[in-house]
């Protein structure tokens, strides 16, 4: 009986170390879903990636109406994903922009 108490309690202790370990691993890759040269407010930058209608906006600087919208519906996104385009992604040129569009369209 003291035997099978033990192997429920190495049991119980590895569940709960992989969960933790599932949790870490989950934190770490919203923290990483910070996609390429993500600008802070007042820096300059060349396209504007924004949730339009629920699709993928893409606006140039200072503008209300998107120059193109997007056939990627952003609930099929993650939700860090999700949360970014509604803030608005400030992408620096055109090669970030392929970038972006590639990791959102995967």
């Amino acid at each position: 009986m003291r035997g099978k108490s033990r192997i429920l309690l190495w049991i119980l202790l590895g569940a709960v170390a992989a969960g933790l370990l599932a949790v870490g691993i989950i934190l770490f890759c919203a923290n990483q879903a910070a996609l390429p040269s993500q600008k802070s407010g007042g820096e300059d930058y060349a396209y504007l990636l924004r949730e339009t209608d629920g699709k993928i906006g893409l606006y140039l600087p200072d503008e209300d109406t998107p120059r193109q919208v997007l056939d990627i519906f952003t609930y099929t996104l993650p939700d860090y994903d999700q949360q970014l385009l509604k803030e608005g992604i400030p992408v620096a040129d055109e090669e970030d922009l392929q970038k972006y569009l590639e990791e959102f369209d995967s």
